[in-house]
């Protein structure tokens, strides 16, 4: 949003460029106006001109880009924080410091809790540091912990298509994950060709554990896992005399991507793909009959949900 003085001279502008989910240019505005005490397009004998652009990062965290230009000197800066809010605020005082230091000083003397900066002195650093230093997105907040669930699709492994759920809990420090997860596959049916009135209904219940290397991205996360899973295939019989119901232990080894994408401060959509390839393939016999079903070497998995964050 852009303001300009009435009467020639110069004023201050703000153009702010900033998700919806963020405050708006006016909440920017308003708040530079309070720490200078009178409107933005009073004349003034300097020319300020704010250019704020926010986006999410690779992290997940709001991140501002900068560039305060007061009549020929030009300042760039990079802020990180957990809340768009917090960035707003900080344009809004950066503004004010930049337009008139002593009264944005003044203000902020006004304000209970709130300890003055020195006139001209940057503003105080927010959640996070400055994106120009080593320090990798997640390691500026800390850990994160988050919860997902998910519904996912696995092909081959039971002997149809089987739909499914998933819940996971993760650890996230820098670029790096660690996940738990329970699932559960509901199954499909097995037969023989000849007879084919008998068969199995077959489940699958396991748990995994994975370790995941988020890969940078613009805006969005892209974890890359790799892990193993433990559980049964559980197999109960029909169309027989007497029909049992049995379980066997599966294991395997799983590998696959997935796309992490922001959708509010700390909920994320979450797709992704897993190649699995078990280890440990349980079959399924019927006396008299043989091996109704064992189970292939090789599948694939497809999920889709939502994951909340946290900050430790």
């Amino acid at each position: 949003m852009f303001f300009a003085a009435s009467d020639g001279k110069t004023a201050v502008e703000i153009l702010w460029d900033a998700p919806p989910e963020c405050p708006s240019a006016d909440s920017v505005r308003d708040y530079a106006q309070r720490l200078l005490g009178q409107p933005l397009d009073t004349p003034r004998a300097q020319h300020v001109s704010a250019r704020a652009k926010v986006r999410r990062n690779e992290a997940g965290n709001w991140e501002l880009r900068l560039v305060l230009t007061s009549n020929q000197h030009v300042a760039e800066e990079t802020l990180v924080a957990k809340l768009c809010s917090s960035l707003a605020d900080a344009t809004g005082l950066k503004v004010a410091l930049t337009t008139d230091p002593e009264a944005a000083a003044r203000a902020m003397e006004t304000a209970p809790g709130v300890e003055a900066p020195a006139p001209g002195a940057p503003a105080p650093p927010i959640e996070g540091e400055r994106a120009a230093r080593p320090p990798e997105p997640a390691a500026r907040g800390g850990a994160q912990i988050g919860v997902r669930a998910e519904g996912a699709v696995d092909f081959r492994l039971l002997p149809a298509a089987a739909p499914g759920a998933a819940l996971t809990v993760w650890l996230q420090r820098s670029r790096w994950r660690a996940e738990l997860t329970g699932r559960g596959f509901w199954g499909g049916d097995a037969r023989f060709q000849q007879p084919p009135a008998v068969g199995a209904h077959l489940q699958l219940f396991s748990g995994a554990s994975r370790v995941c290397a988020v890969l940078p991205a613009r805006a969005v996360s892209l974890p890359l896992c790799l892990g193993g899973e433990l559980g049964f295939m559980r197999g109960e019989g029909f169309g027989a005399q007497q029909n049992a119901t049995s379980h066997s232990l599966w294991g395997a080894v799983v590998v696959g991507p997935a796309l992490e994408l922001p959708v509010a401060d700390a909920v994320s959509l979450w797709l992704g793909a897993e190649g699995v390839f078990s280890f440990l393939r349980p079959g399924f016999n019927v006396r008299n009959l043989g091996t109704l079903y064992t189970a292939p070497p090789v599948s694939l998995r497809i999920g889709a949900g939502f994951e909340v964050r946290f900050a430790r």
